[in-house]
């Protein structure tokens, strides 16, 4: 079913790829990976607003709370929370990505996010 709802994300058919991606989670609720997909997902395939954002952060909150090493997950939640103005708590997951993957691309999102530009541990 994962698979499938990945295959209806790169085929555009946003309502399906949804679904599929619930119902991946009713199968394995304790799969980071499915819970990052569906985040990243809504993150990128979704008309973002903020309850998208926020959605997507539940997702890589529980990503993360599953597998507190998922650099992606950081990096992924960090751009969702910089969308909703929360910047410091933004810079925190981009220093926490580039901390566990440091050939992860964090730059911008420091620059943008933390206090000229300097990383905040």
């Amino acid at each position: 079913m994962f698979q499938e709802a990945k295959a209806a994300q790169k085929e555009k058919d946003n309502d399906r790829a949804l679904k599929l991606y619930n119902q991946s989670l009713d199968i394995y609720p304790d799969d980071p990976k499915v819970y990052f997909e569906r985040g990243y997902f809504k993150l990128n395939r979704l008309e973002l607003n903020s309850d998208i954002a926020y959605n997507s952060v539940k997702d890589f909150n529980r990503a993360i709370k599953l597998d507190p090493n998922f650099a992606n997950a950081y990096l992924q939640r960090a751009l969702a929370i910089s969308y909703v103005g929360r910047h410091w708590r933004a810079c925190r997951d981009y220093n926490k990505a580039k901390e566990l993957n440091p050939k992860i691309n964090v730059e911008e999102g420091i620059e943008r996010n933390c206090p000229g530009g300097n990383e905040v541990k």
